[in-house]
């Protein structure tokens, strides 16, 4: 597998507004991309395909060599998805948010957890209302 992401023709309407014509995109593995472009340009409805929460009309998805739909449940193990605005659980800490998404992927490795947070730089005692929008996205 050479393509973390690869589109082909990928087409996606609305009724008559046509949110994606023919889209190609190609992500080697190793690769880091910007995705950038106004409100209304495709960018949300192209990531929901990929992640296999909206079907195409027509064109050719992979990644990470699976398709998004059928092998959604093995690519969501591999990969993570976060919005530009998170809503977490307000009375509940950066570090209980964190331990229960980490029980809802099978377990979260202790060592892991810590290395997280200290890379992150975040306060897991701290309740999720007072976190700024950057510190929610890091604990999601």
């Amino acid at each position: 597998m050479s393509e973390a992401i690869s589109v082909r023709g990928l087409t996606k309407s609305f009724g008559k507004v046509r949110a994606l014509d023919r889209l190609d995109l190609a992500v080697e593995v190793g690769e880091v991309h910007g995705f950038l472009g106004p409100n209304g340009s495709g960018k949300t409805t192209t990531l929901r395909i990929l992640l296999g929460l909206l079907r195409a009309d027509a064109g050719e998805v992979a990644l990470l060599g699976g398709d998004p739909w059928s092998d959604a449940v093995d690519l969501h193990r591999r990969l993570a998805y976060v919005p530009g605005d998170v809503t977490l659980w307000p009375s509940l800490s950066g570090g209980e948010v964190i331990d229960l998404l980490g029980r809802l992927r099978g377990g979260l490795n202790p060592g892991r957890r810590a290395d997280l947070l200290e890379r992150f730089q975040l306060d897991p005692t701290k309740k999720c209302r007072t976190y700024s929008k950057g510190n929610r996205q890091k604990v999601a």
